[in-house]
């Protein structure tokens, strides 16, 4: 492996895009991981947001020879990447690794790089991440399914850019990140890019990124976006409307998101009289939340989709009930019944 990424006539180059914005020492971290590749023919592209004097002053000290650099004000994350995108080659591939973030191994881009080559230079390709929190608990390997629209946009296995290596002229292509999401342009780009052509595949996680970033923070509004773009791309009958309701129903409860029909079901099932969880609600929590919990991820792929769609199967009857518990409740109240069957 080595010996492939050290050639000096190896045809892949990938770019390495780093967007930060006051946070140098997460900057000295991904440099460092980078740095540290034994795959050397890379380039590393850092857009400052220019707020910090710091970072300002770092820049300069960067070899010359396998960096380039902006640090001027920007209007947001992707309008970054955007200027990032702009002065990459035509023919480079371009892999965003975020301020903080690292890679796995020393043999990443290696793996990366042997993997494209193998593959006669597609126009992109994506693995799995993984994820860890700040203070170095609560690590995963993200899980991933088939390449696909509704896996992408229901977040079943879905591919983060964490994870994506993609050719600039493949971007430009795709009209680069829409700069009118502030949170799931990256999502929006993997979907065309999946709708363009087939990625090649491995299993070796590319990249480390600690929780609690740019998306993390704002996931509300990350599913807010994802709807809007289920809506550009996915729902075309009232069915997959109806589907998609239900689904941001129940999947989307835990973390805040609200509809009818979230309010309706859960007040009933997440407490029994007696202050003990339901069994409903214990299984929804260990297996359905699978954004606060690691141990749906650590669940192999086919067993993992046959405990969500059991869950998803007992949504229905368990609504039956909810609606035999009010009417019988209305029954009771309106009807006297409680003294008739006393009687």
């Amino acid at each position: 492996m080595t010996t492939l990424a050290n050639d000096s006539s190896f045809d892949v180059h990938i770019s390495v895009v780093t967007v930060v914005s006051n946070d140098l020492s997460g900057l000295r971290k991904s440099r460092l991981s980078l740095e540290g590749q034994t795959f050397n023919n890379w380039t590393h592209v850092v857009i400052d947001s220019g707020l910090d004097l710091k970072t300002l002053n770092f820049l300069p000290t960067l070899p010359k020879a396998n960096t380039q650099w902006i640090s001027e004000p920007d209007l947001g994350i992707y309008n970054a990447m955007n200027k990032a995108v702009a002065i990459v080659e035509q023919d480079s591939y371009i892999f965003f690794l975020n301020a903080g973030d690292v890679f796995t191994t020393q043999d990443s881009l290696a793996i990366a790089a042997e993997v494209l080559m193998k593959f006669n230079l597609p126009s992109w390709g994506c693995t799995t991440h993984e994820e860890i929190a700040s203070n170095g608990e609560g690590w995963i390997c993200k899980l991933v399914s088939k390449p696909s629209i509704t896996n992408q946009l229901y977040a079943t296995g879905y591919r983060s850019h964490q994870g994506v290596i993609m050719k600039r002229s493949l971007i430009s292509c795709l009209g680069s990140f829409d700069e009118t999401y502030k949170v799931a342009a990256d999502w929006d780009l993997i979907v065309k890019a999946i709708m363009t052509e087939t990625p090649v595949t491995w299993n070796t996680p590319l990249a480390r990124f600690e929780t609690g970033g740019f998306s993390t923070q704002r996931i509300l509004l990350a599913h807010e976006e994802l709807f809007q773009l289920r809506k550009k791309y996915l729902l075309k009958r009232f069915s997959d409307h109806v589907y998609d309701y239900i689904w941001r129903s129940i999947f989307l409860y835990p973390i805040g998101y609200r509809t009818l029909l979230g309010r309706f079901l859960f007040p009933t099932f997440r407490k029994k009289k007696n202050n003990q969880e339901s069994l409903f609600w214990v299984l929804y929590r260990k297996f359905v939340i699978r954004e606060h919990n690691t141990l749906i991820r650590s669940v192999p792929s086919r067993f993992r989709r046959i405990i969500l769609k059991t869950l998803s199967y007992m949504y229905f009857p368990l609504m039956r009930l909810k609606f035999f518990h009010l009417w019988r409740r209305f029954l009771t109240k309106r009807l006297n019944l409680d003294n008739i069957e006393a009687a």
